[in-house]
């Protein structure tokens, strides 16, 4: 449950993010969502609790299976794909301490798209990160979203019906993630 809630949580951002190819309803966005943060602090607390949770989460499965390519606990699931769903999982949460600190260097800044576009401009490190870290979302997020259907029993009646739901997830993720970058790195 935690993950579909973060997975509605990157559409929702990444959807935000795409405004940058319109930069004055980008502008106007993200006014308001610093003066909705600001009038309702618990969004952000309860972000950074459901990212927490999910964090710990991801860890001590880590732990548990580490990032070897062959794991017992593949569940009869592709071993390929559990493989890379830790890895990105590690890869979010490297991606997160970056992004998470850039965000606290844009508080109270009154342009957020020109700091966004400082911090870009000159680093294709940077942005070859937030590449991989949309690419690691993206699959994170729709092979979760199947491994989930499976947990919860959905999957049994209809695999055809999840399989095309999380791969259609994916590729509108992949899509709104491309959207997001655009604007911030061209």
């Amino acid at each position: 449950m935690l993950g579909a809630l973060l997975i509605l949580f990157i559409a929702l951002h990444f959807s935000a993010s795409a405004l940058g190819l319109f930069p004055q309803k980008y502008e106007a966005l993200a006014l308001f969502l610093r003066g909705l943060a600001d009038r309702v602090p618990s969004l952000q607390v309860g972000l950074l609790l459901l990212l927490g949770a999910q964090g710990v989460t991801g860890l001590m499965l880590l732990r548990r299976s580490g990032l070897r390519f062959r794991s017992a606990r593949c569940e009869g699931d592709s071993a390929g794909r559990y493989f890379l769903q830790r890895w990105s999982g590690v890869v979010i949460l490297g991606f997160l301490a970056v992004h998470v600190s850039m965000a606290m260097l844009r508080v109270g800044h009154p342009d957020v798209e020109s700091v966004r576009r400082g911090l870009f401009a000159g680093s294709v490190w940077l942005i070859l990160l937030y590449v991989l870290a949309v690419a690691a979302t993206v699959f994170h997020s729709a092979n979760g979203a199947w491994t989930g259907s499976s947990v919860w029993g959905l999957r049994d009646a209809r695999p055809d019906f999840w399989l095309r739901l999380c791969m259609t997830l994916g590729i509108l993720l992949a899509g709104l993630g491309v959207l997001a970058l655009w604007p911030f790195i061209t």
